[in-house]
């Protein structure tokens, strides 16, 4: 599952991208995404560094 991880890191990239543009408003939904996107970032490297990606 490659892919897995790949799509971890994009969506990761976007989320970054996201807080950092985010109006004031906003900010509280880009801190959430940003901070799911990096957990699933976590967890799909542990299964890559397992041999599960």
């Amino acid at each position: 599952m490659k892919n897995d991880f790949i799509e971890a890191l994009q969506q990761w990239g976007q989320a970054k991208q996201n807080f950092q543009y985010a109006d004031p408003e906003y900010i509280d939904i880009a801190i959430y995404q940003l901070k799911t996107a990096e957990e699933k970032l976590s967890i799909a490297l542990k299964e890559r560094e397992k041999g599960e990606i």
